[in-house]
Formats: structure tokens, C-alpha cells, sequence
């Protein structure tokens, strides 16, 4: 802070007390908002340069836990886990994330017992128009393939292997692709009434189911709604799949470059602040990067070789 107030003409930095509690006048919902504020201006703005995989805007949802400082009032806002040495607080984080252009769209952080697939279902009608979401097989459910369907919102999905009865035939007859018909579960039913979210307990779903092979050797299942086998051949999903990676390295940069974990303020308040300020925080670094290419891009481009690249990780 001291060195933060010099550059503002010599100013006296506030104490700390003052500080710590001036802070807490700030709600959380500040940052949320100023980061909506970035990301609608930056994708107004670069339509025609921002990334896409065959036109479309390619999102991943998923899921982390965080830990949290020792504290009794963030342990009973929060709740907590325990282990051999006790009881430690711990938050549920959750995102869905631009694979492709390095955006964070949505965050969320919850107790730490919070639902994952209902904070995913919430988010649904929310995803840009033309988006393609990639899940891991946690979120497979009946609920989340309907939800996509009724909002006219793309998917692909990795499944297990007994997912319904559709799945366990396609994965023992000897087809690469099939298409299926899903009905609705009462469990669906439920979760999507209990969320106030539009459900019908007699709706079927059509959806394509795509192996892929690993090289271990084990076949995994993807169900999709991009029915095309003309535009979308099997051999594609592999790889598009892969893609989806792109939200656990964000969350390694979250945790091991960014230390979220390292709160400064020791109040529930606090851990909402942080959050969503690290959220806007990794937006900006995003924005950073991409002007960077573009200059890098300009400076090489009447060079013979392109110099060597680091990873995006190490850009910054």
C-alpha cells in the first residue's frame, strides 16, 4: 500500500485498520460486475478476431475446491471438511470458461458441500449463442442434456460407461457412432423443478453417442448434440474433447501462479472479494496477452522463422 499511495502525488498510505475496515463498505458484487463490464466490451469488440472451432465459441464448466483460512466464521459460512488432523474450511469454486480466447464468462463460489450440476444448469441459458460446451462425466444427467436441448444451446458430454441402458448398448456392439433416445429421469425432474428451471417429466432427447478410444486402451463415450456425421465425422471428437483441458490449466494458474488460496482478510466478506477479484484479475491478464500476440504477431511478420513461442502459462 505504501508504495501504491506514493505514485497517487505522495499520498500517506491508510493504516492498516483503516484499511481492513474500509474494505468491507466494498460488496463483492463490484468486481462481478466490472468483469461483465470487460467481457461484454471485449467480445463487442473483437467479433471478427476472436477464436472459434467451426464457428463455434468453445466453453468447458467445471469444478475445484479451495481452501480456506482457519476461521470460525468462514468455517460456518462456508462449512468444512475434515480429515486426521480436524475439521478445515473449504469453499466449491466453479466456472465456465472460453477454451479458446482464455475468458473466464461466469464464476461462482459456494460452500463447500455446494451442487456443481445445478450451479452448471443455472448457467445454461446464459452461454453465448453460438457456444459448444464441453463437460467432464460428473455432469452427465439427463437434466443437463434436456436443459441444453430446450435452450437450443450445443454440448458434448463424456459419460460412464453404465450412464442408461443406450450407453451400455452402444459401448457393446461394434458401431463408432449411433444416435439415441434419452427419457426423462424423476430425478431430473425433480432437481430441474426444485431449481425453477423448465422441466417436463414426459421429454425425450435426441442426442449422438461417439466412441473414443484411449491409448491405454479403454473406450470412452461422448454424447453430443452435433448430429452431423458429415460435418462432425467421429475422428474429430477425440481431439475436440481435448480441448477441454484448457479449464483445469486455468485452474492451475488460479491456484499455483495467482495463490488464491493466499487471503488477505480473514472474514467471509473477504473470500467473496478475493475471488472475484482474482476472477477479473486472470480476465485482464487474458486481454494483456492477447494485445501482446497481436503486437509479437506484427513485429515477425516479415522475419523468416517465427521465434520460439513459451507456453501460455509463462507469458506473463
Amino acid at each position: 500500500m505504501d508504495g501504491f499511495f506514493t505514485l497517487l502525488h505522495d499520498k500517506t498510505a491508510p493504516t492498516k485498520g483503516a484499511f481492513s475496515q474500509a474494505r468491507y463498505k466494498l460488496q463483492a458484487v463490484f468486481f462481478q460486475d466490472w468483469n461483465q463490464c470487460l467481457l461484454a466490451e471485449w467480445y463487442a469488440l473483437n467479433t471478427n478476431r476472436m477464436k472459434r472451432w467451426k464457428g463455434f465459441q468453445l466453453c468447458a464448466m467445471d469444478g475445484t475446491t479451495v481452501l480456506l483460512p482457519d476461521r470460525a466464521s468462514i468455517g460456518e459460512e462456508f462449512g468444512c471438511h475434515f480429515n486426521q488432523a480436524g475439521p478445515f474450511a473449504l469453499a466449491q469454486v466453479m466456472v465456465c470458461y472460453d477454451l479458446l480466447n482464455g475468458f473466464c464468462l461466469q464464476s461462482n463460489i459456494a460452500g463447500a458441500h455446494a451442487d456443481e450440476l445445478s450451479v452448471a444448469l443455472s448457467w445454461i441459458n446464459h452461454l453465448p449463442d453460438n457456444a459448444l460446451t464441453l463437460y467432464d462425466r460428473g455432469y452427465a444427467s439427463f437434466a443437463l442434456i434436456y436443459l441444453h436441448t430446450y435452450f437450443q444451446q450445443d454440448f458434448l458430454i463424456r459419460c460412464q460407461a453404465n450412464f442408461n441402458e443406450a450407453v451400455r448398448r452402444f459401448i457393446n456392439s461394434n458401431q463408432q457412432t449411433v444416435m439415441a433416445t434419452f427419457s426423462a429421469t424423476s430425478a431430473s425432474h425433480q432437481r430441474l423443478q426444485q431449481l425453477g428451471l423448465p422441466s417436463d417429466q414426459q421429454a425425450t432427447v435426441e442426442v449422438r453417442l461417439v466412441k473414443v478410444k484411449l491409448p491405454n486402451g479403454e473406450t470412452e463415450v461422448l454424447i453430443t448434440s452435433l448430429h452431423d456425421e458429415v460435418e462432425f465425422p467421429s475422428a474429430l471428437f477425440k481431439q475436440l474433447y481435448c480441448f477441454r483441458w484448457g479449464v483445469e490449466t486455468y485452474y492451475d494458474r488460479l491456484k499455483n501462479q495467482l495463490q488464491i488460496e493466499v487471503f488477505s482478510g480473514h472474514k467471509p466478506q473477504a473470500i467473496y472479494q478475493e475471488f472475484y477479484a482474482m476472477i477479473f484479475l486472470t480476465n485482464l491478464r487474458a486481454l494483456l496477452i492477447e494485445d501482446c500476440q497481436a503486437e509479437l504477431a506484427r513485429a515477425n511478420r516479415n522475419r523468416k522463422y517465427e521465434p520460439h513461442r513459451r507456453s501460455e502459462s509463462n507469458q506473463l
